[in-house]
């Protein structure tokens, strides 16, 4: 019972000092309404940073794949390259110089 009384007492004390009360609800609510808006631009900013960041990091992620496949390409397609045949040098080399 006595929550009630100390409610509606508060009801009343707000009904007759409505007016005196006023000015300083205005400013309040200003305020409330100020940093609401001040809340709500800053969370918009972090999530286009989010977004952002993700973005690059899917760029980052998409040019490491494209360059593992190009260079796993380049591996397939290469041509092996042959070592010179030494044996064949040396043989070669000196039958011709016992021939000169």
């Amino acid at each position: 019972m006595e929550d009630v009384l100390l409610k509606y007492a508060s009801y009343l004390y707000y009904q007759m000092h409505f007016e005196t009360l006023r000015p300083q609800i205005r400013v309040w609510m200003s305020s409330w309404y100020f940093l609401q808006r001040r809340e709500n631009y800053q969370d918009h900013l972090q999530d286009e940073q989010v977004v952002k960041e993700l973005n690059r990091f899917q760029n980052t992620l998409n040019q490491l794949l494209k360059y593992r496949k190009a260079k796993a390409d380049a591996k397939m397609h290469a041509v092996p390259h042959k070592a010179p045949n030494r044996g064949n040098e040396i043989a070669n080399s000196s039958s011709k110089s016992g021939t000169s």
